[in-house]
């Protein structure tokens, strides 16, 4: 930009428009033209004569001029030093050893950063070491003290013979010593158990036919697909659905997951969700949503709107770790299966009510609807049938073999399926098997009989099957893998390894 010589010997700028010099609180700007002028008089000229640049008739808008800074312009530069050979010389000397000072001082504060950053690192890890070492030491006192209750709790009981009622009962269908000892259930418990199956035979009797009415019919099975699927669990973190439950009634859906949440939904949006601390809960229970009891492999937790309660497991043996999660149809009670025998709890105070011990290990649990009978499957094979109300374990179904995976009750409440290494179907009254159905079962994981009783859907890596009871034919196959299974209004599946829950029916329209 080429600026007029007496401007560049001033020390003041002067307007172009008006030939008067610029003061120094004014902001003065140079044309595309390179005039110099005062701003606020040279806008004023634009908007005169429609945005034309006074000097050379082109169009000119504000944004192409260039603002300039007459202190800057009125510095006079230092004559110069250098102007010999020798003066350069010494001048670039200077230069040098400037640059060479700054050099240094710049890796003296890097080093010293480093052994800062060195520092700070030694000390998170000591202080992850000394948490990690506290973890275990706090783990290791947690077992003590839980192997101190049980042997305590040991030698109160036998301490307190004459307080319990104990006997040693033999399985009507089986000839060897097997044992159980009983806890015998508290007079006013029992009768709430009683008078909750008492109501609930005579209203499925009285519901039969309805709920027999609103059953899809076998076309309709036939013409099942995926109606629609939705990831209720978060994305991050682990992946997959431990249970799912239909709540039938209020037409909710309530699911645990790896992420350590409960979630209940409606469709498509989650309604209530909590989180269950540091365990990842593996079974859920609910009648209602005014109680939902969650279990990981060592804690049950009762979840009643915001108010939580903490059962109170203080007696299980070391190693011992929970296999089954019911809740009773009074919503009094809880039974809770694992390795070593089946207990009960109150559902009001989280205290201990009763418990009856075997002497095989017990591998999964399923209470009958009416909520009087217990059937528990054992790593022999074989499933075990506890009457709840004459205390008594009234018989034993299966050759035995393999593990047992897990046991389902039908809601007409005559028939049962197992699943020990192959799907057996069982009638209740007569205690025999009613059909072995032929399936590999290596990849099933879950199985579920509809709310009328006339269907019975199994699945597992391979997919979900429906089939007919009495005809026992396969109506329809659906290709998603599954690990949970359970039937209300529609039937639903989740998966171990995803979040997603999927929901099968009749498509409409």
């Amino acid at each position: 930009l080429q600026l007029p010589i007496n401007t560049m010997r001033s020390s003041t700028l002067v307007c172009a428009l008006s030939g008067q010099s610029i003061p120094s609180n004014e902001e003065a700007v140079v044309t595309p033209s390179g005039k110099i002028c005062l701003k606020g008089l040279l806008l004023s000229k634009l908007a005169d004569n429609g945005g034309t640049d006074p000097f050379s008739e082109e169009p000119m808008d504000e944004e192409r001029l260039v603002s300039l800074s007459s202190s800057s312009l009125a510095v006079i530069p230092p004559r110069p030093s250098a102007t010999s050979l020798p003066e350069l010389l010494n001048l670039l000397n200077t230069e040098y050893s400037n640059l060479v000072l700054e050099l240094f001082d710049t890796r003296r504060l890097l080093e010293e950063t480093r052994k800062e950053l060195s520092q700070a690192l030694y000390q998170n890890d000591a202080s992850v070491r000394v948490v990690a070492r506290l973890s275990q030491e706090r783990d290791a006192a947690r077992q003590e003290l839980a192997n101190w209750n049980v042997q305590s709790l040991t030698q109160d009981t036998n301490n307190e013979g004459a307080s319990r009622k104990r006997t040693r009962l033999l399985s009507v269908n089986d000839s060897s010593e097997q044992s159980v000892e009983v806890n015998s259930i508290p007079t006013s418990h029992l009768e709430i158990m009683t008078e909750t199956w008492k109501a609930l035979s005579q209203k499925r009797k009285a519901q039969k036919k309805e709920v027999g009415a609103r059953a899809p019919s076998q076309a309709d099975v036939k013409a099942y697909v995926e109606m629609s699927h939705t990831a209720y669990h978060k994305a991050y973190g682990k992946q997959g659905i431990m249970d799912i439950i239909i709540i039938a009634e209020e037409n909710l859906v309530v699911s645990v997951g790896k992420d350590r949440q409960v979630c209940l939904f409606d469709g498509g949006k989650v309604v209530q969700s909590y989180g269950t601390g540091d365990l990842i809960p593996c079974f859920v229970d609910a009648i209602g949503t005014d109680l939902i009891a969650v279990a990981s492999l060592c804690e049950v937790s009762l979840i009643m709107g915001e108010k939580r309660l903490q059962l109170k497991l203080e007696t299980f043996r070391p190693g011992e770790k929970i296999v089954d999660l019911s809740l009773h149809p009074s919503n009094q009670h809880v039974i809770v299966a694992t390795t070593n025998r089946i207990n009960i709890y109150s559902t009001v105070d989280g205290n201990l009510l009763a418990y009856f011990n075997f002497c095989d290990n017990i591998t999964c649990g399923a209470l009958h609807p009416d909520g009087l009978i217990y059937a528990v499957g054992t790593d022999g094979g074989k499933m075990a049938l506890w009457d709840l109300k004459s205390q008594k374990l009234a018989s034993t179904l299966g050759d035995g073999g393999m593990v047992m995976q897990r046991i389902v009750f039908s809601n007409n409440g005559y028939h049962v399926a197992s699943l020990a290494g192959k799907l057996n179907v069982w009638d209740l009254k007569k205690q025999v098997s009613i059909i072995e159905l032929g399936i590999e079962t290596d990849e099933l994981q879950s199985m579920i009989f509809d709310p009328s009783g006339k269907y019975l859907a199994y699945g597992g890596g391979n997919g979900v099957s429906i089939c007919a009871v009495k005809e026992w034919t396969e109506l329809v196959k659906l290709d998603f893998a599954v690990s949970q299974l359970d039937w209300g209004g529609s039937l639903v599946s989740s998966s171990l390894t995803e979040r997603t829950v999927r929901f099968y029916g009749l498509k409409v329209g």
